[in-house]
């Protein structure tokens, strides 16, 4: 079922919907101003995002706490938590590098490079993510702890002409 959930919401389309109720379940809290937003997700400001080296002890790194997806659509209604694929005692950590880089560190060892990131917009109210395929992921909330983004397809899978996939992850400090 985890690889029904992952090809809707790799195959579907974006949903344009901006109502209050775009990402339902999804937690939501407070989004720091525009200015601060690189500051906050990465721990450099907008200068530093130019630089490409980085060490792991120049990196904000926000542990892992949640990854879920949930489809509905054509009788179905799944919720899929992704952390399934860790251990209840793994420690699971990204860090958003300002140059474009995603490094993940797994129970304390640093990986390089595990994907790569950008803003999607010049508001900053959200992110592409390389491994997650080419699909907008809007903060619903941004600050020094906790980081949430979403994002909501919508489209066919199989015989089903509307299924919707609604991901999202959570980050602490």
């Amino acid at each position: 079922m985890i690889a029904i959930a992952l090809a809707i919401t790799v195959s579907c389309s974006k949903d344009d919907d901006s109502g209050s109720d775009k990402y339902p379940g999804v937690p939501t809290g407070v989004i720091v101003p525009i200015e601060e937003r690189a500051f906050v997700l990465t721990g450099m400001d907008d200068s530093g995002m130019k630089s490409t080296e980085f060490t792991a002890e120049d990196m904000k790194f926000w542990k892992f706490e949640k990854s879920e997806v949930k489809v509905s659509g054509c009788g179905m209604s799944e919720t899929y938590d992704n952390l399934d694929y860790f251990e209840p005692t793994d420690v699971v950590e990204l860090a958003f590098t300002p140059s474009g880089e995603l490094w993940q560190r797994f129970n304390g060892n640093v990986s390089n490079t595990y994907a790569t990131w950008e803003w999607s917009d010049a508001s900053k109210s959200g992110i592409y993510i390389s491994s997650l395929g080419n699909i907008e992921f809007e903060f619903t909330e941004l600050n020094e702890n906790q980081v949430v983004y979403a994002s909501k397809q919508t489209g066919a899978f199989e015989e089903c002409s509307s299924v919707t996939a609604i991901t999202y992850e959570v980050l602490s400090r």
